[in-house]
């Protein structure tokens, strides 16, 4: 499904983000550009070659603008890729909104159609020759028999009212038993967010929470019954992201926001503790860390 050919521009938050105000002009309006790939796209490339192409910046030009852009973007939900917090967030909202009027739109149709067919010659017989039945049914019904009068008739005394207990026993709605599955609890996203708070106070804290952050946290809570309680969640927290340099700022200027933590693809990942240290050095430079995990090793090994 495709985005519109247009999305909502917010000059008020746009020009006073703190990373927007250092911008250059120019910078800024490369900064929109890639907002446009990703609201066509989804995401832009996480490489700096595609990066100046896109914006028609020399390889030079770009470094420099890089250095300020770069703090507007975040690893994306694909390998390869970046993404902005908001205008993901803004992209999801539109595609759920646009699937939900597809599907409502499909669901009317198919109710018109269904509406406008008309019975075929037979059934309209049949139909036809029911109704008469029915009617002829209903008349015998209230015609008396000759037996039930005389009976009647000669009865001196009116006949008792049914007890309760004779009565025929009659459809009350909503006696039968519910055997659908019980709703899960509300989603407590408040508090979530304090323990995120509490836990992870270097990581970008929430400032609003609507839109895809706050539908993707509703889903992680409801897909699992063992999610359903905060001891889950301050668990996930301590254990898989405060573990983590990468996730934490450790390694490299990015921190893991939790609109990026539930989101579906890294929330599975976290969980699955690809982002978790493995108790080697942190240093920023992969070759620093293996050669400190060798030098660590060979120490205890000596030991």
């Amino acid at each position: 499904m495709k985005p519109s050919p247009a999305f909502l521009f917010y000059y008020q938050d746009f020009f006073s983000d703190p990373d927007v105000v250092v911008m250059e002009k120019a910078h800024q309006a490369d900064y929109v550009r890639l907002l446009s790939v990703q609201w066509q796209k989804g995401s832009i490339p996480d490489d700096q070659r595609k990066l100046a192409k896109l914006t028609q910046s020399t390889p030079d030009e770009w470094a420099v603008a890089w250095e300020s852009i770069a703090p507007c973007f975040e690893p994306g939900e694909e390998e390869g890729t970046l993404q902005n917090a908001r205008m993901k967030s803004d992209r999801d909202a539109y595609l759920d909104m646009k699937a939900a009027r597809a599907e409502a739109g499909r669901r009317g149709g198919k109710s018109q159609a269904k509406a406008k067919q008309k019975p075929s010659k037979g059934e309209a017989n049949v139909k036809q020759n029911g109704s008469k039945s029915q009617a002829n049914g209903q008349a015998k019904a209230k015609l008396p028999s000759s037996s039930s009068l005389s009976s009647s008739l000669s009865s001196s005394s009116p006949s008792p009212l049914p007890s309760p207990s004779e009565e025929e026993d009659t459809f009350q709605p909503g006696a039968e038993t519910d055997n659908s599955p019980p709703k899960p609890p509300d989603c407590p996203h408040q508090k979530i967010i304090d323990l995120y708070h509490e836990i992870l106070p270097e990581l970008p804290r929430v400032q609003t929470w609507r839109g895809a952050g706050r539908a993707n946290l509703q889903t992680r809570w409801r897909e699992d019954k063992s999610r359903q309680s905060l001891a889950w969640w301050e668990d996930f927290f301590i254990n898989r992201v405060k573990n983590s340099g990468f996730l934490t700022g450790q390694k490299n200027d990015f921190r893991a926001s939790l609109n990026w933590l539930v989101g579906p693809k890294n929330f599975e990942k976290v969980l699955n503790g690809q982002y978790v240290d493995r108790g080697a050095p942190t240093t920023g430079s992969a070759r620093t860390d293996r050669n400190a995990a060798a030098c660590k090793q060979f120490m205890e090994d000596e030991g």
